[in-house]
C-alpha cells in the first residue's frame, strides 16, 4: 500500500469544515495529518483518530484508536472517551468496511447536535476506472486508488447521496472533487453538463446533525 495514503492532509475537503471545527474525530485518520492540522490551523480543540491501521501517531492527537472499524465496541469506547463530537470526517474509509451505512450511523450518533459530518467516498464512474472496463476489459485491482483491492463498496453519484441521507442527518452539501488538470478545460466541460460523473475521482458530502425536537 502507498505509504503515503495515510499520512497526508486532506486539503481538498477542508473548505467544508466548519469555522470553529471544535472536537474533531477522523475516521479511518491513519496517523492523524487532517485532524492534527486543523487543531493547529483551525482551531480545533480536539484532534481524535479511528483507524484500523496501526501507525505512529502524531503529537498533536489527543486520541488515537487502532481497531476494527465496524466493532461496536469501538465506536462505543471512543463515545465514552471523548464524544460527542463536532465535527466528524470519513475520507475515503466507508468504501473499505461491509456496512458503511451503519458507519454512518454511527457518526451521527456521536456527533454534538449541530456538529458535522464530511465524508469523501470514489466515484465508480470515474473515467480511469471505467473506460480501461469499457473499451479495454480491464479492472486491475492496484494497491491504492480508485482500484484499490482493499474496496468492498463502490458508490455513483446517486448511492453516495444515499449513503449519507440517514435519519439525523441533513444534507447541506454534495460535490465532485477534481483530479484532472483544470486548465485543460475539464471543469468548463463539466459545469457545461458534459459527462461530469466520469470526470470527478470522488465525491464530497457535508451532512450537519438535526438538533432533537424540542
Amino acid at each position: 500500500m502507498d505509504s503515503q495514503y495515510h499520512v497526508n492532509i486532506r486539503h481538498d475537503v477542508l473548505h467544508l469544515v466548519d469555522k470553529n471545527p471544535g472536537r474533531v474525530l477522523d475516521v479511518g485518520g491513519g496517523a492523524g495529518a487532517t485532524a492534527a492540522y486543523l487543531k493547529a490551523e483551525h482551531g480545533a480543540s480536539y484532534a481524535a483518530v479511528a483507524d484500523a491501521v496501526a501507525l505512529p501517531p502524531i503529537p498533536e492527537i489527543d486520541l488515537y484508536r487502532i481497531g476494527d472499524l465496524e466493532d461496536e465496541a469501538m465506536w462505543a469506547s471512543i463515545s465514552e472517551d471523548a464524544g460527542p463530537f463536532d465535527t466528524i470526517l470519513c475520507l475515503d474509509v466507508l468504501e473499505h468496511l461491509v456496512d458503511p451505512w451503519q458507519a454512518v450511523r454511527r457518526c451521527c450518533d456521536l456527533l454534538s447536535p449541530g456538529g458535522t459530518l464530511i465524508v469523501s467516498v470514489p466515484n465508480a464512474r470515474y473515467h480511469k476506472l471505467t473506460f480501461p472496463l469499457f473499451f479495454k476489459g480491464r479492472f486491475t485491482l492496484q494497491d491504492s486508488g480508485i482500484l484499490d483491492r482493499t474496496h468492498l463498496r463502490w458508490f455513483v453519484r446517486e448511492t453516495a447521496i444515499d449513503l449519507v441521507s440517514q435519519p439525523g442527518l441533513d444534507l447541506e452539501s454534495f460535490e465532485g472533487g477534481w483530479y484532472l488538470n483544470r486548465a485543460r478545460g475539464i471543469e468548463k466541460l463539466a459545469k457545461a453538463g458534459i459527462a461530469p460523473g466520469f470526470l470527478f475521482l470522488n465525491y464530497f458530502a457535508k451532512c450537519r446533525k438535526v438538533a432533537a425536537a424540542g
